[in-house]
């Protein structure tokens, strides 16, 4: 969910100085904090409003049952 340099900031799994370094560099960097910030606030609440999350679910509900109602019919 983290995109690098833009909502946040990655590091190398089990690289425990590349964390450090990231951490460190957020801390020193008020600015950077508050533009990560404010691009993840906006990716959240685009990509994961309450009326996309609903619609996404209704869409995988629907994936669900309606193949089923084309095998009930096929089998009638």
């Amino acid at each position: 969910m983290v995109r690098d340099g833009l909502t946040g900031l990655l590091f190398a799994s089990k690289d425990v100085h590349d964390l450090s370094s990231k951490i460190r560099l957020l801390l020193a960097d008020r600015d950077l904090r508050g533009r990560l910030g404010a691009e993840a606030r906006k990716v959240v609440e685009a990509e994961y409003s309450l009326q996309t999350h609903g619609a996404a679910l209704l869409a995988l509900y629907q994936s669900v049952v309606n193949p089923l109602k084309e095998q009930n019919r096929v089998g009638v």
